[in-house]
């Protein structure tokens, strides 16, 4: 986004979900969501909805969260009338 590297973890049964910056320790981590868990492909550690490494060798590392809005399509087509949904 913009040249920033951004990860987005979500739900898949309900609205909820965040956006993170995947950088940790100066690497871009890359993210696999399998059986349920996301992991991230360079260590294997696995993530939660939280952005926090809750097992493996990055255990306790939380990713840095970018600023998120959440908003009604109404209120968001309201305030910006010419964006195209897709």
């Amino acid at each position: 986004m913009g040249g920033t590297a951004v990860v987005v973890f979500s739900r898949s049964d309900g609205p909820s979900g965040a956006a993170y910056s995947p950088v940790v320790e100066g690497d871009i981590l890359t993210f696999l969501l399998a059986d349920g868990r996301i992991r991230d492909e360079q260590t294997g550690s696995e993530w939660n909805m939280a952005g926090q490494a809750t097992d493996g060798p990055l255990a306790g590392t939380q990713l840095t969260p970018f600023p998120t809005r959440t908003s009604l399509w109404v209120a968001l087509i309201a305030a910006y009338p010419d964006l195209i949904l897709r």
